[in-house]
């Protein structure tokens, strides 16, 4: 039960560069190049979390929020919008069309800028609405707890 509750707590915005794990972890997933959204799926979630802690849906929704903001840290590679998830069989546009990492995405992963003073947010976390450029609650991967201000 402390695994779990402490993996949803890293879902908090981190103290280094303001992205939750799952954010963090789909960016690095791209660092070695563009990959189509089912293939990042895989390689960000299923490939690094035991167990599984995102579905398609869920991650679907992550990948977009890194893609549609002022400053985006991901984008489909060809230069047009990301597509929101279909459900269709075969898999539809938005799982197949490959995504790149921007400028601003790689200077998240090395902690050179902040998503949350950048793009802000408007999330909530269990009972906890995490709003604005600035949040009182952080995760510190170094100290694995939740910190303030």
């Amino acid at each position: 039960m402390a695994a779990a509750f402490r993996r949803a707590l890293e879902e908090y915005p981190s103290r280094r560069n303001g992205l939750s794990r799952s954010e963090s972890q789909i960016l690095a997933a791209l660092a070695g190049g563009p990959r189509a959204p089912g293939d990042l799926f895989r390689a960000a979630h299923h490939d690094v979390e035991d167990p599984v802690f995102l579905g398609d849906a869920v991650f679907a929704i992550y990948a977009r929020r890194l893609a549609c903001c002022s400053e985006p840290a991901l984008l489909p590679e060809d230069g047009g919008p990301i597509e929101p998830q279909g459900r269709e069989e075969p898999p539809g546009p938005f799982w197949t069309r490959p995504v790149r990492l921007t400028d601003f995405g790689r200077a998240l992963l090395d902690g050179r800028e902040d998503w949350v003073a950048t793009n802000g947010l408007d999330r909530w976390l269990g009972g906890v609405h995490l709003s604005g450029r600035r949040t009182r609650w952080r995760w510190d991967e170094e100290k694995r707890a939740l910190v303030g201000p």
